[in-house]
């Protein structure tokens, strides 16, 4: 998820589906194997997901910083962790279409 790379930028209007495989794609600072994130945990600075729900997803410094233990300690996979933050994205944008579309109706064309 980089504006540098324009295929994994995530739009306000992007269909359900489309934002999922994104957000599941994306980069994160898991080890090779199962066994070995169990072992030796994460590394969050490293992925894109951490970033995206430290700086975009989660406001609650709590929640994040339970998520980072999570993923330090190997307590959580990134794959779970994906799912977890595409289900915080589709939320958001869900809300925010709602927002735009009611402002819509506010404004006199």
């Amino acid at each position: 998820m980089s504006s540098s790379i324009p295929e994994s930028i995530i739009s306000f209007y992007e269909p359900e589906a489309m934002i999922r495989k994104k957000v599941m794609s994306g980069i994160t600072g898991g080890k090779m194997t199962q066994e070995e994130q169990k072992r030796l945990g994460g590394e969050p600075d490293k992925c894109s997901l951490y970033l995206l729900n430290l700086f975009h997803m989660v406001s609650d410094d709590a929640e994040l910083a339970e998520i980072r233990r999570k993923c330090v300690s190997g307590e959580i996979m990134c794959g779970h962790c994906k799912k977890e933050t595409a289900e915080r994205v589709v939320a958001f944008l869900k809300d925010f279409k709602e927002k735009m579309d009611a402002a819509a109706e506010k404004i006199e064309v």
